[in-house]
């Protein structure tokens, strides 16, 4: 799997089954993505590589939510697909507005990666979580439900502002325990 721009999005076709007791106790199906992404922040600056090959991401936020609500995966597809027309190969989910699989699954198709933003505003903006134990709870099953897709590039823990200590020091440990390889950008 290429991001846009650098080879083609390929994704192939999986379906896992589950046996206990020779019996089948569960199945999936999904499609699937091979990748590797490395990073350095050497000199403080944040570089990015796909497969062995330097990374220069091009895009733009995706949110505005209110406008998108009624998004379908055909939307999704067609926004997405826009977005790799214009010769864009990442999009910054702007505060988390998005969490629905088809979008996940365009970018999927398209080649375009995902900088992932969590659920805070920037600190003026917005208030901190009230429930710090709640906040990484839902970032542990939002980061076990996405975590599959190729095009999730990084995650971001706050827009324009650092996400309290404790969330900050949870998602850093969550993301290595459950995304290993992928980068989570402090701000």
């Amino acid at each position: 799997w290429w991001p846009a721009g650098y080879g083609e999005p390929n994704l192939y076709d999986m379906a896992l089954n589950f046996d206990v007791g020779h019996r089948n106790s569960d199945t999936k199906s999904l499609k699937v993505g091979v990748r590797q992404m490395t990073y350095s922040e050497e000199g403080g600056k944040l570089r990015i590589w796909v497969n062995g090959k330097r990374f220069i991401p091009k895009g733009g936020n995706w949110g505005f939510s209110e406008s998108m609500l009624l998004y379908r995966a055909r939307e999704y597809d067609v926004a997405v697909r826009y977005h790799s027309d214009m010769h864009f190969n990442m999009i910054r989910n702007w505060v988390g507005q998005t969490g629905r699989d088809q979008f996940y699954e365009a970018c999927d198709r398209y080649g375009v990666m995902v900088w992932q933003d969590f659920w805070l505003a920037n600190p003026w903006d917005g208030p901190n979580p009230e429930n710090d134990a709640l906040f990484l709870q839902n970032a542990r099953d939002f980061i076990l439900r996405l975590r599959n897709h190729a095009s999730m590039g990084l995650y971001c823990g706050r827009n324009e502002g650092d996400p309290p200590p404790p969330i900050e020091e949870g998602l850093t440990k969550m993301l290595a325990e459950l995304h290993p390889g992928i980068q989570h950008i402090p701000n």
